[in-house]
């Protein structure tokens, strides 16, 4: 971590509250972030850890995106590995990288477990550290364990972070009271209203920031399989707005595949239009696209086509933001994780940080509806 980010960290927190707004000014070079805000869309990227010290990949979130978030800096694993033994170097650089260019900075995800008993698509890693899986947490303390994560992490970041990821990946296929929730640690302990829970007590530690509900796989009308999932994400937020609890915004990752991905634009910004007409604010949280191998130009035809429909969807829908799940090959989940085997692309640039055809159809999307 470079010192000029511990720097503006610094700066920042002894400054609250922050303003970030995402204006760069207007001498900077028209990256993506510039064009987006001509159509009024904030844009924004995870940000990898192993490219914290890399100087022509920050150089290029920089220039490029007006969001930032943290891709596994303030997970629960990663900030409180032991009971009450926080870390939070990954997030806190992030976060000063943010202010010194005037960047939002994300909050993802406070709560995140996955399903129990499920194979693990990360090769082992979790978003929950060990020793909650292993104390046989009674519920009352299984609530405290939560309340604590929530609070120490909103705390640290009040000012800066604007909206918070409260709860990721809630929906499942167990039928818990009529909807379907996923088997985690959280709904295993607390039951099925840690989520209202959470999201409650995020409320009261924050009352000015955008409390979200995000999940995968759900993203577009008739998704490729998961027209059950869309749906019963649905009938999880109207249940939860039913009940009382404080979400004001629901995310979609659309993790997207070239091999079977192919939504329209009515697909997208009708599947948005009905949680709009819940109260809610709607955002892409976590877009990409992943090219298997063999790469062809068809199938980067095909990666640039599903960029340009999502992203005309969601000016013409009115989502609230998108954010990228990273923008180069070089760090990419989909490249370099245990996720997915044989998937050399899944960004807009290659790991040289060097652009694919889908990069040049963004901004040509964007130039087009500034005009």
């Amino acid at each position: 971590m470079s010192l000029r980010f511990v720097a503006a960290f610094a700066l920042c927190l002894s400054a609250l509250p922050c303003v970030f707004e995402s204006r760069p000014s207007a001498a900077a070079d028209e990256g993506l972030r510039t064009l987006a805000a001509a159509v009024g869309l904030p844009i924004g990227t995870a940000l990898a850890p192993g490219g914290l010290d890399d100087d022509a990949y920050m150089d290029l979130a920089a220039r490029h995106f007006s969001i930032l978030v943290p891709e596994y800096g303030l997970y629960m694993s990663q900030l409180q590995p032991a009971p009450g033994v926080w870390d939070f170097g990954d997030a806190d650089a992030v976060a000063a990288f943010a202010a010194e260019h005037v960047q939002m900075l994300r909050g993802h995800a406070l709560i995140w477990g996955l399903p129990i008993g499920a194979r693990n698509p990360f090769g082992g890693w979790r978003p929950t550290p060990g020793w909650v899986h292993e104390s046989e947490l009674s519920r009352s303390e299984a609530i405290a364990v939560m309340k604590r994560q929530i609070e120490t992490v909103m705390a640290r970041y009040r000012g800066q972070a604007r909206d918070w990821i409260v709860v990721n990946e809630a929906l499942g296929s167990h039928d818990v009271d009529g909807v379907r929730l996923s088997p985690t640690i959280w709904l295993e302990t607390i039951g099925p209203d840690y989520i209202a829970l959470a999201f409650e007590h995020a409320r009261q530690v924050d009352p000015s920031v955008r409390l979200i509900l995000n999940d995968y796989g759900a993203d577009y009308l008739g998704q490729h399989g998961g027209s059950d999932r869309v749906d019963d994400y649905y009938d999880l937020l109207a249940y939860l707005l039913a009940a009382g609890a404080p979400i004001d915004g629901v995310g979609f990752q659309f993790h997207l595949s070239v091999e079977y991905d192919a939504p329209t634009v009515a697909q997208i910004a009708d599947n948005m239009a009905r949680y709009q007409a819940l109260g809610l604010s709607t955002h892409i949280t976590e877009l990409d696209v992943r090219i298997p191998a063999p790469v062809t130009d068809a199938k980067l035809r095909k990666q640039e086509e599903l960029y340009e429909t999502v992203l005309h969807a969601v000016i013409q829908s009115g989502v609230a933001d998108v954010t990228l799940w990273g923008f180069t090959d070089r760090y990419s989940w989909i490249v370099t994780g245990e996720t997915f085997e044989n998937y050399p692309v899944g960004t807009l640039l290659d790991s040289e940080l060097a652009p694919h055809p889908a990069f040049a159809a963004v901004r040509n999307l964007f130039e087009r509806h500034s005009k």
